[in-house]
């Protein structure tokens, strides 16, 4: 498994070998698609949580519309998931992100957006909890040109939420006013 810190070094070595692609044009169509992985961090606080930051992999794709050369909208749904011998997570989030470029030709771009998560934990004896709540993303990346249709993107995501509650299917509402954060690098390719 990639660790987070080698994936953070390489990402912005990408990112900082963008300087000799500016000259390559960011036309973007209409329809797009994206896809990546990469690594991400999580935590879930509660009242009967532990608040512990885990890292594990993660992966995206995206799917969405051009509205202008300095916007897109789009969906994007995110994966996250940790095995342990005694505990396997996973956290999925689903989003209506807006994507916005500064400039009409540059590669950098922000988004953000609406976002559900969902989060469950299984340990060893099957007992499982699992937790849904309405949150938001945001992030940054770079799209750097590849010479093709496609772009390669690292990117930064933050996906946070509150007011969830943590469920039992023995023992129904386990905790409530659940914050969940999800922290991902990562590197993918998107369709121009």
């Amino acid at each position: 498994m990639i660790r987070f810190r080698t994936l953070a070094v390489l990402l912005v070595s990408v990112a900082l070998s963008a300087s000799g692609l500016r000259a390559q044009t960011h036309d973007r169509q209409s329809l797009w698609l994206g896809v990546g992985v990469g690594g991400s961090s999580t935590r879930l606080t509660c009242q009967v949580c532990a608040a512990e930051r885990f890292t594990g992999l993660a992966g995206y794709a995206q799917l969405g519309t051009t509205l202008s050369a300095q916007t897109r909208v789009g969906l994007e749904a995110n994966g996250w998931w940790k095995d342990d011998p005694d505990l396997s997570q996973l956290v999925g989030s689903f989003a209506l992100a807006a994507f916005f470029y500064p400039q009409t030709r540059g590669g950098l771009f922000f988004k953000a957006g609406p976002s559900l998560l969902y989060y469950r934990a299984r340990d060893e004896d099957d007992d499982e909890v699992h937790s849904r709540s309405y949150g938001v993303i945001f992030g940054l990346g770079y799209e750097l040109p590849t010479g093709g249709r496609w772009v390669l993107s690292p990117g930064l995501t933050v996906h946070a939420s509150s007011f969830g509650r943590l469920e039992s299917d023995q023992d129904g509402i386990v905790s409530r006013d659940v914050n969940l954060s999800l922290i991902q690098l990562t590197i993918g390719v998107t369709s121009r």
